[in-house]
């Protein structure tokens, strides 16, 4: 099973400090996710500047999760501070935070273009809260789908138990080879449920960085 570190974090300081515990255990080609919430989406806001990002200077690839009203606004900035993949909700291409409908067609245009340009990927998630068929219009645009299992925000959270059926349905509705990231409420023991119900990834933040011993945490799930 595929692991990825999560840095979700309020300053700058944080993020760093996370980087560097990174360094200690993680591989050079092992995958950062990195969580960018604006507070409109979102009930919380997190550090999220690509500038600065950009000066750390990554030696790892990073995913880079948009938990943001207008991911496409964005995308591109983030793209040129290096992330390898994003991702972003079909919540926020279909619609504002106040309810109203956008044409998701000519946002996800601009962003598989962008992503292409950079060489790129493009995984598209879902909160809780959306039923997985509100995927379907959207499963030929990409080889990879996340299960949101918290609601968008703050780590630390539990992972909502309705999580684990929506992973059975959404692979019943993917390709076979599509991969399912699993983000919110990652233990070893809840992933090891979710890889049960056909998730491929799964990342974790609170649980793993909380540990006396991150880097023996990190051995563990890549063993499941």
């Amino acid at each position: 099973m595929e692991f990825y570190p999560v840095i979700n974090c309020n300053e700058f300081a944080c993020v760093k400090h996370r980087v560097e515990a990174c360094k200690t255990f993680l591989p050079r080609d092992g995958m950062i996710h990195l969580d960018i919430a604006d507070a409109r989406f979102t009930f919380g806001r997190t550090w999220g500047t690509p500038a600065l990002w950009r000066r750390l200077h990554i030696p790892f690839p990073v995913e880079v999760h948009l938990m943001v009203e207008n991911p496409e606004e964005v995308v591109g900035d983030w793209l040129d501070a290096g992330a390898k993949r994003v991702i972003m909700h079909i919540e926020a291409l279909t619609r504002t935070h106040t309810g109203m409908p956008k044409d998701f067609h000519l946002a996800l245009e601009t962003i598989l273009a962008e992503c292409k340009a950079k060489k790129a990927e493009l995984m598209l998630a879902i909160s809780p809260g959306t039923p997985v068929e509100e995927m379907k219009p959207f499963i030929k645009m990409a080889k990879l789908f996340q299960v949101l299992a918290v609601e968008p925000g703050p780590s630390g959270q539990k992972i909502n138990p309705s999580s684990v059926e929506k992973i059975r349905a959404l692979r019943k509705l993917i390709p076979k080879n599509a991969k399912i990231e699993v983000d919110g409420g990652i233990t070893l023991e809840t992933a090891r449920a979710v890889k049960l119900a056909g998730a491929d990834i799964v990342v974790s933040g609170s649980y793993l960085f909380k540990s006396p011993r991150p880097d023996i945490v990190y051995k563990k799930f890549l063993e499941l």
